[in-house]
């Protein structure tokens, strides 16, 4: 998901990418308990029938979709944020337990949408200045992502 915002003054725009997120929370808690729930059933009701081999195969199972839930709900508060001001382009990435922010002065900062080595494989979109550059946009599908390199490249040639 990309907001797109402009202050009232005109001189200051901020950009936040966020992966789309289906469910909440609150309803992903819901759908996993209920998993579980009919799991415990399946297994209790096969070990009372003589198959006790499912109670561990049933924990592995368990660990797995842990495992997988856990991930998918730390991925879904990465973010990317792009600042643009007057003078600065500042950049502030959150992926995983990973923080990392870079200023580019505005007037020598670039973008640049380099097309996919494979096919099929998304582009990659890179914004920086002398040397330095950040990939942006890794969340965003790849019209989307071609979008926002046409909308940044409008805005910092406004400089």
């Amino acid at each position: 998901m990309t907001r797109f915002e402009k202050s009232q003054s005109g001189e200051t725009f901020r950009l936040l990418i966020t992966p789309n997120v289906a469910l909440s929370a609150r309803q992903s808690r819901l759908i996993i308990s209920g998993l579980v729930l009919y799991g415990i059933a399946v297994a209790l009701a096969a070990t009372a029938l003589g198959a006790w081999p499912v109670l561990p195969f049933f924990g592995f199972e368990l660990m797995i979709l842990g495992i997988g839930w856990s991930i998918v709900r730390r991925r879904s508060r990465d973010y990317e944020e792009l600042c643009v001001t007057e003078r600065h382009v500042d950049i502030r990435l959150h992926r995983g337990h990973h923080d990392r922010s870079c200023r580019f002065l505005r007037y020598w900062t670039r973008v640049d949408l380099q097309a996919a080595h494979w096919r099929g494989h998304p582009s990659r979109l890179h914004i920086g200045s002398h040397g330095r550059c950040v990939e942006i946009g890794h969340d965003l599908t790849e019209e989307d992502r071609i979008e926002l390199a046409q909308r940044l490249d409008c805005l910092l040639a406004t400089t």
